[in-house]
């Protein structure tokens, strides 16, 4: 039977298979990189990004209301480009249905026009040809008029997928790489997962796939009170109660006179027999009490703000306040050290292979505790994931400086040191060093490529200057001294400085004279301990 309707559970059960769907993709998605590299992380970040929504959103049959935790899972667990822009499709379908308990076929057609608004008002400069184009394009195209939520789907479905087909039309590099979108078809693999969900196929996630459990999102960090603490501001307390016919008569007046004299900041909704309630209260128990003569309770929270408080001042009192802090993202134990030692507050792990999600940077702003923060994402990927932290830390005096490699974060650190007092003008002095870093990659190529520049076979090494590839070569010397020759005004440069990666084997002495005697430059090596690039250079 089809559904002219469906509300939260089965929003639950399609997410979940969209979820599913998608972790059994997760390596071809992740394998569909615009350069043959292992820095594609799209299915990982997409996955990553839609189990945290999963984890934090309870069941519950109003589709509003799990509609709201999920989408606010997915807002702070968003990893990578792909997955802040998945959060935010999510947010608009949420934006559009988040006072309806169920939804129709008409306003499943206006969530996902909601869900591409959305998303294109998350991005400064709207890309066409990429995830934005599919989620536009399937739902303008889509028949709006349907009677069944199946044939709205099946409709946005099949044309997302021809719009799909003419992505590298719309950008060059697609077609010149010769791959697809990879955060599009993401996407269509959700979609196609909650599809199925309605046409009641199941998907299960593959046993050869190795992706964490989809758990209830319950932290296990508790605090302590002092037991010189005087108990003053109580439990926050919040609470979901579906009233019930054979108790008493539910009026939401008198019910709200009731809870007034228990505590304060009260919230009292009522919607299709449901009451939600949010009070601060020194007596949780009692306002549970006077609820339960109405109904019983689908969902409940306490939690103790005294405890919250208390830790808020110890770990006040323990971190006095900076007036300037630096956080940065890097990989690798040797690039981390290098970090801290040029004056990073905050190092947090990540790189080619899994990006930082939101909360992650939100947390490192909290911890940094200082009034102005200047981050450092180091990763095109993290951008997105470091701006959007911005609006969840819900504080000013962050600024994301855009580094797209380590040695734009590195060359920024030099460049903005310490001894600048002003906090403006060591920003503008650390993106000075930005603008004048040249960074030189190698790294091995995991498949067969051919591009206009480029072509190489599974097993050579790639030499890129920024994330553009420039050569191919048999070594790791040869692809480096074949990419230092495309480097423009190389001969006004003085000076190389080479990150090893984690495998990284080379004669130092022999490449460090190879490159002096071809390029009259001076050579410095460090070992950063890097997982994807063999070498990464800084030319100066």
């Amino acid at each position: 039977m089809k559904h002219k309707q469906i509300n939260g559970d089965d929003f639950r059960a399609m997410i979940i298979n969209g979820y599913n769907n998608l972790c059994n993709r997760e390596k071809e998605i992740n394998a569909m990189n615009v350069f043959p590299v292992s820095d594609g992380d799209t299915g990982i970040n997409m996955r990553t990004t839609l189990e945290n929504g999963i984890k934090c959103a309870a069941p519950d049959n109003n589709l509003g209301e799990y509609l709201k935790s999920l989408t606010s899972g997915m807002l702070w667990g968003a990893r990578g480009n792909s997955g802040v822009i998945l959060s935010q499709l999510f947010k608009g379908i949420y934006d559009e249905l988040q006072s309806c308990s169920t939804a129709d076929a008409g306003e499943m057609h206006a969530a996902f026009t909601s869900a591409y608004k959305s998303a294109y008002s998350a991005i400064v400069h709207p890309v066409e040809g990429t995830i934005l184009t599919v989620a536009r394009e399937g739902i303008e195209r889509a028949v709006g008029k349907n009677e069944c939520v199946e044939d709205v789907m099946t409709d946005y479905l099949g044309e997302m997928r021809k719009s799909y087909l003419t992505l590298p039309d719309m950008l060059p590099v697609l077609k010149e790489a010769g791959v697809m979108d990879s955060g599009a078809l993401g996407y269509i693999v959700i979609v196609d997962g909650m599809l199925k969900a309605l046409n009641g196929e199941k998907v299960e996630i593959d046993a050869s796939v190795e992706v964490a459990a989809v758990g209830n999102g319950v932290s296990s960090e508790t605090g302590v009170l002092d037991k010189s603490d005087r108990f003053t501001l109580g439990y926050c307390t919040e609470f979901l109660l579906q009233l019930l016919d054979y108790k008493m008569p539910f009026h939401v007046k008198e019910f709200t006179r009731a809870l007034e004299s228990m505590g304060d900041s009260l919230i009292v909704i009522e919607q299709d027999g449901v009451v939600k309630v949010h009070i601060h209260t020194l007596t949780p128990s009692k306002a549970l009490e006077e609820a339960q003569r109405y109904g019983e309770f689908t969902t409940v929270k306490i939690e103790n703000m005294q405890l919250q408080h208390s830790e808020f001042i110890k770990n006040k009192a323990a971190k006095p306040r900076k007036r300037f802090a630096i956080v940065a993202v890097a990989e690798g134990d040797g690039i981390t050290g290098m970090y801290k030692d040029c004056g990073a507050d905050i190092v947090i792990s990540g790189g080619h292979a899994m990006g930082v999600s939101a909360s992650e940077f939100c947390t490192a702003y909290k911890n940094a505790n200082a009034d102005c923060i200047v981050v450092l994402p180091n990763n095109g990927n993290n951008v997105k994931a470091a701006e959007q932290a911005i609006t969840l830390f819900g504080e000013g005096g962050v600024t994301v400086l855009p580094t797209q490699t380590v040695i734009e974060g590195y060359y920024a650190l030099a460049n903005g040191t310490s001894d600048i007092e002003d906090a403006q003008t060591r920003i503008s002095a650390m993106s000075d060093g930005i603008k004048a870093a040249v960074t030189v990659s190698v790294a091995r190529s995991l498949k067969n490529y051919n591009s206009v520049t480029v072509s190489c076979k599974a097993g050579d090494m790639l030499g890129f200057i920024g994330k553009k590839p420039v050569c191919a070569a048999q070594s790791v010397e040869d692809a480096f001294v074949v990419a230092l020759k495309n480097v423009k005004d190389i001969s006004d440069k003085s000076g190389v400085f080479i990150i090893k990666g984690c495998a990284l084997d080379i004669d130092e002495d022999a490449l460090a004279e190879r490159i002096d005697n071809e390029f009259g430059l001076s050579c410095e090596f460090v070992y950063g301990g890097q997982t994807v690039y063999d070498l990464i250079a800084g030319v100066m």
